[in-house]
């Protein structure tokens, strides 16, 4: 099966990285991923918005999210 590097976080609306969800290696197909709405050091984030961004060999994806508490 192949597989792809990909990069997969949670960045705050000033583009700075909040939380790595994926780095590295990923068989293709369909994967589930989860953010408990905490940075990288274990903190809660601010409610507000954010954006989730999946980044690949020759693809970019971005969507928004919007965490109320």
């Amino acid at each position: 099966m192949r597989s792809e590097e990909i990069d997969l976080g949670i960045y705050d609306l000033s583009g700075r990285r909040v939380r790595s969800l994926h780095h590295g290696q990923l068989a293709l197909g369909v994967h589930d991923f989860e953010w408990n709405g905490r940075g990288e050091g274990g903190r809660r984030v601010a409610a507000g918005i954010y954006f989730v961004r999946l980044d690949g060999p020759g693809h970019h994806l971005q969507t928004k999210l919007v965490k109320l508490r």
